[in-house]
């Protein structure tokens, strides 16, 4: 029996020596596709010894593929541990903290650490969250924005640089398609030398990123954050926001200069606070400026014990932007659009598959779109709920409800055949056409089937065709009316009372000879012909005044229309009676 104890000691006694053997030569292996003189290759040792990032497990490291945006979350998770930035965090029960989130959007037990730290110190949002897996489970690749926004939020919570007033400007030539949200962050990593444009000089925004790529940027804001000296004990000083006083209120005006705006509560009291460089803003559950507060949001106001604005969040779910289209670019399963605002400032948000896009008010594909055309957005974070657009040059067809306004700008109101009604502005050079002739404005007729052709919102063309709704009247001239429009009003002979409007160029004629409305005179008989309710001919006989009698009406005898007027001849003194 002692003689076999000892043979067994010796086995185990040389696979243990095998052992470390083996675990040494693993250790000291490198990665099979990452040859000599590779670019990258310093940097992907050193995040593999750091263990910041790993291989397969066929020792390939794989440096081409595009890296996944939980895979970015994770490593960032492990550089901050690895430059004792997490020092005294109870990293457990922040996994409790977040626990309903990362169970909801199914985030594996190797990522849900490095999601509750990532959410605790608002490197992402439940949103960033949603986003890592589609509907069929498949993890989603992270882009060049991605990594940056990440890991610019992630260096400058120890950096802690200003980022809300800095004037960025780029020398990419795609620097147009950088979002708002990323630019500063690219700005902070660019500053910092942990990452470039490519060699034609644009920096690919919305490109995936290779796992090489994000070595590099790891491995310098590694060194980066390593410098950085933090005192760990102070790193959750600052009370919690339980211990502030909590205020709720809306933005009644917003003074970006003086760094001040105006909030009123609901009692419709208005207050001033001052927004501090250290005041956080938190829009959407994502870090935020003053540029993006707007009149009217409902917010919460955090105060410390000296009233001083410590923190300010919107929870509002859904915004709105209207603007005109600068660009769009197809991502393949989804639409980037940038809009080119109000301000004259340029933001790029994305579509997905629920996003609904209305073009001159029927349903469309954002290929249809066209830069110039306007547009209104409601937005759910950086994700295109609802986009409503006018194009640039737009056709509108229907029939004319009235005829020309004129009024601070000349106006026209149209009801298309979907029963829209539209008043649009007409250009000063508009081109007119009634019945395939060059007509003027006033030549329109209500009720007229018209194209209207609009640029940049306003008629640049009508083409009109009239609708022969024709009708006759005759009667005698009781009024006429001049000015915008000339009417002219008569007693028929059924003794009704009709008005009518008189078309600018209406044939006008009297006892056979060419006239003008202004040879009209009360009393004339007239024959008109009406087409959609404007005259069109008039025909008019002249009527021989009566014999005249002058005197004062001395009696009125209404139920006989009738009057007696009491007439001086001479020194004899008659009555008259008129029948009227």
């Amino acid at each position: 029996m002692k003689k076999k104890s000892k043979i067994l000691v010796v086995i185990v006694t040389l696979m243990m020596i095998l052992s470390a053997n083996t675990m040494g030569v693993l250790a000291l292996q490198s990665f099979t596709d990452v040859a000599e003189g590779y670019w990258a290759k310093g940097f992907i040792e050193k995040m593999a010894e750091k263990e910041i990032i790993t291989g397969y497990g066929d020792a390939t490291f794989r440096p081409t593929e595009n890296i996944e945006k939980l895979a970015t979350i994770v490593m960032i998770f492990r550089t901050l541990k690895a430059t004792d930035k997490l020092i005294g965090l109870d990293v457990d029960s922040l996994v409790d903290k977040y626990n309903i989130l990362i169970n909801q959007y199914k985030i594996p037990d190797w990522g849900r650490e490095a999601v509750a730290v990532a959410l605790e110190k608002n490197i992402i949002s439940r949103y960033d969250v949603a986003d890592f897996f589609d509907e069929d489970g498949i993890a989603k690749k992270a882009t060049r924005t991605d990594v940056s926004i990440f890991l610019g939020k992630s260096l400058n919570l120890y950096l802690k640089e200003d980022l809300n007033n800095n004037i960025l400007i780029f020398d990419f030539n795609d620097r147009e398609f950088i979002s708002e949200e990323a630019a500063p962050y690219i700005d902070l990593l660019i500053k910092q030398d942990i990452i470039k444009g490519d060699d034609k000089g644009n920096f690919n925004p919305d490109k995936p990123i290779v796992r090489a790529a994000v070595a590099k940027m790891f491995s310098i804001s590694y060194d980066v954050l390593a410098q950085i000296v933090t005192d760990n004990s102070l790193e959750d000083s600052k009370p919690s926001y339980e211990e502030l006083q909590a205020l709720e209120g809306e933005i009644l005006l917003v003074m970006e200069d003086d760094n001040n705006i105006v909030v009123t509560n609901s009692e419709g009291k208005n207050t001033l606070y001052v927004i501090e460089e250290d005041t956080e803003i938190i829009i959407q559950d994502r870090p935020s400026n003053i540029y993006s507060l707007k009149e009217g949001s409902n917010l919460k106001l955090y105060l410390n014990e000296d009233n001083k604005l410590v923190k300010i969040e919107i929870d509002s779910n859904l915004t709105s932007l209207e603007g005109e289209i600068h660009s769009t670019v197809n991502m393949n399963s989804y639409y980037l659009i940038t809009i080119n605002t109000q301000n004259n400032s340029k933001r790029t948000f994305s579509t997905n598959e629920d996003t609904i896009i209305m073009l001159n008010d029927k349903s469309a594909e954002v290929y249809e779109l066209n830069k110039g055309d306007k547009a209104t957005l409601t937005l759910d974070g950086n994700i295109i709920e609802n986009l409503t657009a006018e194009s640039l040059t737009r056709v509108y067809n229907g029939i004319l409800e009235s005829n020309i306004v004129f009024n601070q700008n000349l106006m026209i109101k149209i009801r298309t055949y979907t029963q829209n009604i539209y008043e649009l502005e007409i250009d000063a050079d508009v081109d007119v056409e009634r019945n395939n002739r060059n007509r003027k404005l006033t030549d329109l007729v209500k009720g007229d089937i018209v194209t209207l052709t609009t640029e940049n919102g306003k008629v640049v063309e009508i083409d009109a065709t009239s609708v022969e709704v024709k009708s006759e009247d005759e009667g005698v001239i009781t009024g006429i009316a001049l000015g915008t429009e000339n009417k002219i009003i008569i007693k028929n002979d059924d003794g009704e009372t009709n008005t009518y409007v008189i078309s600018p160029d209406a044939d006008i004629e009297i006892d056979d000879d060419d006239s003008t409305i202004y040879d009209l005179k009360l009393d004339y008989k007239v024959e008109l012909k009406i087409e959609n309710d404007m005259v069109t001919d008039i025909e008019a006989t002249k009527v021989e005044p009566n014999d005249s009698i002058t005197g004062t009406i001395s009696e009125v005898f209404e139920d006989f229309e009738a009057i007696t007027v009491k007439v001086k001849v001479g020194s004899e003194t008659k009555y008259v009676s008129i029948l009227a």
